[in-house]
């Protein structure tokens, strides 16, 4: 399979914006906008993203560089259907309330749409959800900073889907503190899962994108703000 397509959006031709966040926008032709939301009010305003086509809304885990952007969001648009893993603490639950949103309680792995599906909780310090588009060329895995470990995740993904390979890897995968041996063996870890094409971002670390180029190759990039990735 072709590696998935970047394409610069109109985001390369503007000042950079700063944010220590991660979120992005999944939208399929037949199927409507679902988002992992971080600081996306403001991203979403810079990137002419109007919330309104925004139908769906994944938290990934409870960390305010994930989670707040959403009570932001959300008012611009009360008719998305937001998904909250049940485990996150209470105080996410009542802020909720204060804006009249609902979002559903993630307990088990769920359709979100055709095609995109939510892996459920998997287990780690903090649990969290990771979010997988089927196609014709296999299975897209995008995680918000795999606290469990992005080995963990991508098995969550393959064991729900019956999947024996990874067609892209796309997220943050919090290897930043790891040593160089731990990260060339979650790297490895990876090939022998199947995963064809990585691009790392936020929590990832330099050291383990150096890695992860050395060992994809043209197959590894770095997930920029304003990326359109094209997904054939």
């Amino acid at each position: 399979a072709r590696r998935p397509r970047a394409e610069p959006s109109a985001f390369s031709r503007r000042p950079p914006l700063r944010s220590g966040s991660w979120s992005c926008t999944t939208k399929r032709r037949s199927a409507p906008a679902s988002r992992r939301i971080g600081d996306s009010l403001r991203w979403s305003q810079a990137l002419a993203v109007d919330p309104a086509g925004i139908r769906h809304a994944v938290i990934s885990h409870g960390h305010g560089d994930h989670l707040l952007g959403i009570y932001k969001v959300f008012p611009s648009n009360p008719s998305m259907k937001v998904y909250f893993l049940d485990a996150l603490p209470d105080p996410a639950f009542r802020d909720d309330e204060v804006i009249g949103m609902r979002p559903q309680r993630v307990k088990t792995p769920i359709k979100i749409v055709d095609g995109i599906y939510s892996t459920g909780p998997v287990d780690g310090n903090p649990p969290e959800q990771a979010l997988v588009i089927e196609t014709a060329k296999g299975l897209v895995v995008l995680t918000g900073c795999s606290h469990p470990g992005v080995a963990k995740m991508v098995e969550a993904a393959e064991r729900q889907r019956g999947a024996k390979f990874v067609r892209f890897l796309l997220g943050g995968f919090h290897m930043l503190q790891q040593a160089e041996a731990e990260a060339t063996q979650n790297v490895e870890r990876l090939r022998a899962l199947g995963v064809e094409s990585v691009s790392a971002t936020h929590c990832t670390g330099d050291l383990p994108m150096r890695l992860f180029a050395k060992a994809y190759g043209p197959r590894s990039s770095t997930a920029s703000a304003g990326m359109r990735i094209v997904l054939d």
